[in-house]
């Protein structure tokens, strides 16, 4: 004889079988299956036993997270943090040789208005000599 699962048994204990047809042959296999009956026997016992299981406190009982307020101790350690962080990355920013950067003008010369259109020419403005180089990097 095939055993009736304890997920069956369950929703037959709960009253929850989704066919009348399935309860009717759960019923009747329990009539005639003593460890089937037994075992729902069990499951209606730990239904009883979660059933009597009774919060200690009720829903307006439960604490409630308060607003986070923050100290002066972790505020100043933050700013703390910050500072260092700034001194640190002055110093190893120092400790590099930095190439100078040029920024030169251009000049455009316009054309008038009796040139074609695209006749404008950048001038030599920014051209700077090697001699300029050799000059700043001794």
């Amino acid at each position: 004889m095939k055993h009736r699962n304890e997920d069956e048994l369950l929703a037959f204990a709960l009253d929850v079988v989704a066919s009348e047809e399935g309860r009717v042959g759960i019923a009747e296999h329990l009539e005639a299956c003593p460890e089937c009956r037994a075992r729902l026997e069990n499951i209606k016992a730990d239904i009883g036993t979660i059933a009597a299981v009774r919060p200690t406190c009720s829903v307006s009982q439960v604490p409630r997270s308060l607003p986070r307020s923050y100290s002066t101790y972790s505020i100043l350690r933050a700013a703390a943090l910050v500072a260092v962080g700034v001194v640190v990355g002055f110093g190893a920013a120092s400790r590099f040789n930095r190439e100078p950067v040029f920024v030169s003008t251009a000049y455009v010369e316009t054309s008038s208005r009796e040139a074609p259109a695209g006749a404008s020419a950048a001038s030599d403005a920014t051209a700077v000599p090697d001699a300029y180089y050799d000059e700043i990097a001794e």
